[in-house]
């Protein structure tokens, strides 16, 4: 399987909003959160997402589309993370690693059943 530069960028820009996920989460609860169930929660988007990636790999407009929602799961979970974390932290701003990911979660899931369902067909042999 070759991955085309389109799925290539949105598994990159994945990759970065996880770590940026992951780096806050440190600044927030320290390096002993990154082993909780508590962090799984945080990623599992990202997961969900990578997954996407990889089923949508085809030459139609399915990974144009997992980029557009990659870039928006990462530009959204950047500003907030961003926000609340690093420039304006607060006592209740732990919470934002629990909306952001509930908020992702379904959109990613969404976008996985949709590229699940709608990947192209190989020829059945029993079909035939």
């Amino acid at each position: 399987m070759t991955l085309r530069r389109v799925t290539t960028a949105s598994v990159a820009m994945l990759g970065l909003s996880a770590s940026f996920t992951g780096a806050a989460l440190v600044h927030a609860a320290g390096f002993s959160a990154l082993l909780s169930g508590f962090s799984a929660l945080a990623l599992s988007p990202y997961a969900v997402l990578c997954g996407a990636c990889f089923l949508a790999d085809s030459s139609h407009g399915r990974p144009i589309a997992t980029l557009v929602v990659c870039a928006l799961a990462t530009a959204c979970a950047i500003f907030f993370y961003g926000d609340l974390i690093f420039l304006n932290p607060g006592s209740m701003s732990g919470l934002v690693f629990l909306l952001v990911p509930f908020y992702q979660l379904p959109a990613a899931i969404f976008l996985l059943v949709v590229m699940f369902f709608t990947r192209p067909r190989r020829g059945c042999r029993a079909c035939a």
